[in-house]
């Protein structure tokens, strides 16, 4: 429901060209749509999970205080952090632990995402911003529903699905951005290494990703001149291709001043940090951003965990989270492996590396949750 929620309320902002006076009610009435479908199941997952919710509210209570101390005279950030902690983020991760039947998940967010490409579809062909609109909401949005008709691709071998799949990494190569892809290349790699199980596969697939980039690297010229031209004759800016082609796809878009800049704020508290959400206000201030309606944040979850937490705490959840996905090893349940592979793919890539915000994202909630939940024992699970 939240997925659902979130693509309409972007799309009926930029679609209908909206004024942003407007914006917070459309968002507050999205709100209420998300709180009245998890008030129908409320009484199931509190019976199912609610010690785990008491558990997982009083850690979090826990850290935000400790950040209100440390942060005393700088509290709004921590007030939106814990906002969005409290109200959506934990309520989504802990539906997604009291789910008992994997199965049903996939099917039900399978279902939902021809809706959520749907709509997403609707943000790129707007009358606001025309054909040729960068847009990084769009991207990271669409990376959900793209994983899963490719991995329905990968288990089924159904054209529809690899053309529904095509279809989507090509609306995000032209509108949207570079960190959509690098999730599409974690999931294949995932794939590549734990769902084929042939050695022959492995290295033919390997070997022919490997001639494709030889290629590449020959022609890269040609094709790009070729690509861009054509688009630009067709009047679309394509800025991921831009990039790739120009030979900057790895450029930091400013981000390397930001990590200089936490870096410096990280060393002033190594061992303690700044407290969840307490890194923001001095961050924006070292970035230049005085006023209040600026804030710049880490883009950078390592950084992030470790200015929040202190370095080793923050190394140590950092690893947590990235070495996280090798639980699938003991998960016989292909429906539950898919999920780990899709959400870890979708969410935590981006988290980790080029963003930021694992307390206020529901998709690594949606993921830290359907981890824990694999250690449940069967007898307890429903």
């Amino acid at each position: 429901m939240w997925l659902i929620v979130s693509a309409l309320n972007a799309s009926i902002k930029l679609y209908f060209t909206l004024p942003q006076s407007v914006w917070g009610l459309v968002s507050g009435i999205g709100g209420l749509c998300f709180y009245y479908a998890l008030l129908r199941v409320c009484k199931i997952v509190i019976r199912r999970s609610g010690k785990v919710l008491c558990v997982t509210f009083f850690v979090l209570f826990f850290l935000y205080m400790k950040s209100v101390i440390q942060n005393i005279y700088e509290l709004e950030a921590i007030k939106s952090y814990a906002l969005w902690t409290f109200f959506f983020c934990l309520p989504i991760g802990i539906c997604i632990y009291s789910v008992c039947d994997k199965k049903i998940l996939y099917e039900t967010l399978l279902k939902a995402s021809y809706w959520i490409a749907g709509i997403l579809s609707l943000i790129v062909f707007s009358p606001s911003t025309g054909d040729t609109h960068y847009n990084m909401f769009f991207s990271s949005s669409m990376i959900l529903p793209l994983l899963l008709h490719l991995n329905e691709y990968i288990r089924r071998r159904k054209f529809f699905f690899l053309l529904l799949s095509l279809g989507e990494i090509l609306l995000i190569v032209l509108y949207g951005s570079r960190g959509s892809l690098l999730c599409l290349g974690v999931f294949v790699i995932l794939n590549l290494f734990y769902s084929i199980k042939s050695k022959v596969k492995q290295v033919l697939i390997i070997g022919l990703l490997f001639l494709f980039g030889c290629c590449y690297s020959i022609y890269k010229d040609q094709i790009g001149g070729a690509i861009l031209n054509y688009l630009s004759s067709k009047n679309y800016y394509s800025r991921t291709l831009i990039l790739l082609f120009q030979d900057e796809v790895t450029d930091l878009s400013g981000r390397e001043v930001i990590w200089r800049k936490s870096k410096e704020l990280l060393f002033e508290k190594p061992v303690l940090g700044w407290g969840v959400g307490g890194e923001i206000v001095p961050l924006s201030r070292a970035s230049g951003h005085e006023d209040d309606e600026s804030v710049t944040t880490t883009h950078n979850g390592w950084l992030e965990l470790m200015l929040n937490h202190g370095i080793i705490v923050g190394l140590i959840i950092g690893l947590f989270f990235v070495l996280s996905i090798i639980r699938v090893r003991n998960i016989r349940d292909y429906y539950y492996r898919d999920l780990m592979f899709v959400f870890y793919s979708a969410f935590m890539t981006t988290t980790m590396t080029v963003g930021d915000g694992y307390l206020v994202k529901p998709g690594v909630w949606m993921y830290l949750f359907l981890f824990f939940a694999s250690f449940k024992k069967e007898r307890t699970r429903c």
